[in-house]
């Protein structure tokens, strides 16, 4: 049984999400920032921005993944995400 100051295990699981969404989200920032360098996403996207759609969309698919398997709805849901990168 968690003390009152461990709190309780729904809470640390949340709380580690948060961390690895927001690991994930930088690791997406970095990449899309030398992708801009590289001339391979356009400069005027704003990288913390796209990065932060990607996580979102990401957790999206998650959800999608399991309500519906059919491989081309979610292919067709994942060419809209990367098209937000042209």
């Amino acid at each position: 049984m968690p003390t009152r100051t461990q709190g309780p295990v729904w809470v640390k699981n949340k709380l580690a999400d948060c961390k690895c969404q927001e690991l994930s989200r930088q690791v997406f920032e970095m990449t899309i920032n030398a992708a801009q360098q590289a001339g391979e996403i356009p400069p005027d996207k704003d990288a913390e921005d796209l990065s932060r759609f990607l996580v979102n969309s990401l957790c999206g698919l998650k959800v999608l993944g399991k309500l519906n398997r059919d491989p081309e709805f979610l292919n067709s849901v994942v060419d809209q995400i990367l098209g937000h990168l042209e």
